[in-house]
């Protein structure tokens, strides 16, 4: 009975850290690439949702919630790839016919821009997106696509 307990601990622990490494997402590609801007859509659609977990649907929870997400939480290299593809998506916005901008206080982004970033993440990652060549060119379609524009 005791030995159960230690490997059912064991077995938790190794879950816990299992999460984060399967939840880890690779940001290694040149951004001009399409693996590149997949990846870094990969990492902006993780950091728009671990901030909607600590930030807006899970308001409670302190200590507790601080460790059950930490292995979700977005890593420097995730966070900065996901910065490169948001502002390559506001820069696009500029050159994008019929796209007005969605703009903020430069602080924080407000909830328009946030649906707007899902929008081009969710045109980018499916697999029958229109991708361009260069691959930069590919979010002029993904921008047209989204309901702000």
């Amino acid at each position: 009975m005791k030995m159960s307990q230690i490997a059912f601990l064991g077995l938790v622990v190794a879950g816990y850290f299992g999460v984060g490494l399967y939840a880890r997402t690779p940001v290694t590609a040149p951004i001009d690439s399409r693996a590149g801007i997949e990846q870094r859509a990969a990492a902006l659609d993780k950091v728009l949702r671990y901030d909607d977990l600590v930030n807006g649907r899970m308001r409670r929870g302190g200590l507790l919630k601080d460790v059950l997400l930490r292995p979700l939480e977005p890593d420097d290299e995730e966070m900065e790839g996901a910065a490169e593809l948001v502002g390559l998506i506001f820069a696009a916005q500029q050159t994008v016919p019929g796209c007005g901008s969605v703009t903020g206080n430069g602080e924080s982004m407000n909830e328009a821009q946030k649906k707007m970033l899902r929008e081009v993440v969710d045109y980018l990652e499916q697999p029958d997106a229109q991708w361009r060549d260069p691959a930069l060119r590919t979010l002029g379609p993904a921008l047209q696509s989204v309901s702000a524009c």
